[in-house]
């Protein structure tokens, strides 16, 4: 194995793709060890589910292999896998994002291979998708999120994903969508507190106070910046700096 520049994996097969764009795979057959004939060159990326791989090649084209229960074979979408850009997996699944925004999906149905319910939603529009072992979550231009799959198993909120989404992560079962007005900035704010120091030590606050922004009350300040204190008069003054996060506007 010389000039591969990335490796992709099943539960029983490595799929590694050279600087010239051939594909090697070695491991269990059934699972994807093998690499089909018709594969003979210019293959960009490879996905993969447990089972299977999916490469996608530099003219759009996608081709898979390995367990055709789960993914290893899309003869059925074979005529809509052009113009493909990228292409996400569930554990027993694949979804290709094409050049248009739509998506093209193939595999087990129960993990995602099944996009029938939402197709209206994916013909267009979509900018990534992003999954668990058994689910999908398509983002799309506007900020709307659709999903499909084993979602009893990774239940997605009906609330909350209308619009303003700019982003999604996933963990194995469980998605997490990134809004554009909880994108936190930093507002600097100086309190200044006049003070005495009492008999026993402790400051007391004559006027001043911390200040409200967004109607939330300022909490994490800082040690003083700046101290300036009066022994003989008892009085002085604190200037602390603090930070505020709020939403991105």
């Amino acid at each position: 194995l010389i000039n591969v520049v990335a490796i992709s994996s099943t539960i029983g097969a490595f799929a590694a793709i050279t600087n010239t764009g051939s594909v090697i795979a070695w491991g269990y057959s059934g699972y994807g060890g093998v690499v089909p004939s018709t594969l003979t060159g210019n293959v960009i990326a490879i996905a993969s589910t447990g089972y299977a791989f999916a490469a996608l090649k530099s003219d759009g084209s996608v081709v898979t292999w390995g367990d055709s229960d789960f993914g290893g074979d899309s003869s059925n979408v074979s005529n809509l896998l052009v113009d493909v850009i990228s292409i996400a997996s569930t554990e027993v699944a694949f979804a290709a994002l094409k050049r248009d925004g739509s998506v093209v999906t193939w595999g087990n149905i129960l993990g995602g291979g099944d996009s029938s319910s939402v197709s209206n939603s994916l013909n267009g529009g979509i900018i990534s998708i992003s999954s668990t072992s058994g689910a999908f979550a398509a983002l799309k231009s506007d900020g709307s999120v659709v999903t499909w799959g084993n979602l009893s198993a990774n239940p997605i909120p009906t609330s909350g994903l209308s619009g303003e989404i700019i982003a999604i992560a996933s963990t194995g079962y469980a998605f997490a969508a990134f809004k554009q007005n909880t994108v936190p900035t930093h507002v600097p704010i100086e309190v200044n507190l006049n003070i005495e120091v009492t008999a026993n030590g402790e400051i007391q606050i004559l006027s001043g106070s911390v200040p409200l922004v967004d109607n939330v009350v300022i909490a994490n300040v800082s040690l003083p910046v700046e101290c300036l204190y009066d022994k003989s008069a008892n009085i002085g003054r604190l200037t602390f700096a603090t930070t505020h996060y709020r939403d991105w506007e």
